[in-house]
């Protein structure tokens, strides 16, 4: 018996889930790797949507380790609070040479003090 092409491995990757687990382990360039990562967090979001009142009270660094931890099972290399030149919520590494850097915020009432205009 011979092993899955990479053709019949995309043609059985069902889930969002697979997909991206399967893109992380083929991605060609850190462009394809930026676009598969915003796809896995779009992913992580929407599924941690789905229970929001047992998420609701957790603080803005447990929601984050949640997010890093989903990101290491779809097969990322993230870390929680890693120090890169500068403290940084989520730190995703791409081979040798590529980061991604994510600042967390949790939602809590407005966000109108970042985008205060001065009176004049």
């Amino acid at each position: 018996m011979t092993s899955p092409s990479l053709r019949d491995l995309r043609l059985m990757a069902k889930t969002p889930a697979q997909q991206i687990s399967l893109g992380v382990l083929v991605c060609p360039s850190y462009r394809a790797f930026l676009r598969l990562l915003d796809r896995a967090v779009d992913y992580i979001a929407s599924e941690l949507s789905k229970n929001p009142q047992q998420l609701q009270n957790l603080s803005e660094n447990q929601i984050t380790i949640q997010i890093v931890r989903s990101l290491k099972m779809l097969g990322f290399l993230a870390h929680f609070e890693l120090t890169t030149g500068g403290h940084c919520d989520i730190v995703v590494e791409w081979g040798d040479t590529g980061l991604w850097l994510g600042e967390a915020k949790k939602f809590v009432d407005d966000y109108s003090w970042i985008c205060r205009i001065p009176a004049t």
